[in-house]
């Protein structure tokens, strides 16, 4: 059985996910409502001790991304991804690594990290990162106005790779609701049954203080 190293509130959460849209046993490996106890947890199997990591049989890794290629590929028969050959595909692997690959790093340079002023990097600053949540925010909404999902008007694993970066959306004070579409866009994928019980599992306490 594959083994999932989770932390309340992390990325772990979307490999649950996946595993539980795809019925594929698995088993969680926390300390529930011990954040730090987790970790300590997942520093015995990776030497970066990040959530998730994931076991499956002598492999182990990490990186929610690619935990959730391995589970598609290995596992998936098919299901929560677009054919290869259909006109979705390129849209899905584009959606696939977006969230992580350029939107929460995007999201914390332009309202976390800022240079200091009177540096090269506060004139590149304000060039490429002042207003970007706002413009990724518009193409996603975009997007939405066409389509019921992320990569066309099926539920695919490029979904579960959002809801978490919209929550850090949020976090950093940016209204969702000021975007036609994604509000929707989130109630759909927060109605899913595998989602309800993701956050039931994961979070059986409630949501961690940080």
């Amino acid at each position: 059985m594959i083994k999932i190293y989770h932390m309340e509130g992390r990325r772990s959460e979307r490999v649950v996910w996946l595993c539980e849209e795809l019925g594929l046993p698995y088993e969680l490996i926390f300390k529930p409502g011990d954040v730090i106890g987790s970790w300590a947890l997942i520093r015995e199997v990776h030497p970066m001790a990040l959530a998730p990591t994931f076991q499956d049989g002598d492999v182990t890794i990490c990186e929610s991304g690619a935990i959730i290629e391995y589970i598609l590929a290995r596992y998936g028969q098919g299901r929560l991804a677009p054919a290869v050959d259909s006109p979705e595909f390129p849209y899905y692997l584009e959606w696939l690594h977006f969230p992580e690959g350029t939107m929460a790093n995007r999201l914390m340079n332009e309202k976390w990290l800022q240079p200091r002023p009177g540096t090269f990097m506060e004139q590149a600053y304000d060039q490429t990162m002042i207003g970007v949540t706002d413009k990724m925010l518009k193409w996603m909404d975009q997007i939405l106005a066409e389509k019921q999902y992320i990569a066309g008007n099926d539920f695919t694993a490029a979904d579960i790779m959002l809801p978490l970066v919209l929550n850090l959306v949020q976090m950093t004070g940016t209204a969702l609701g000021d975007y036609s579409n994604i509000p929707s866009y989130l109630d759909r994928l927060r109605s899913r049954p595998a989602f309800i019980r993701t956050l039931e599992i994961c979070q059986p306490l409630g949501p961690p203080p940080f």
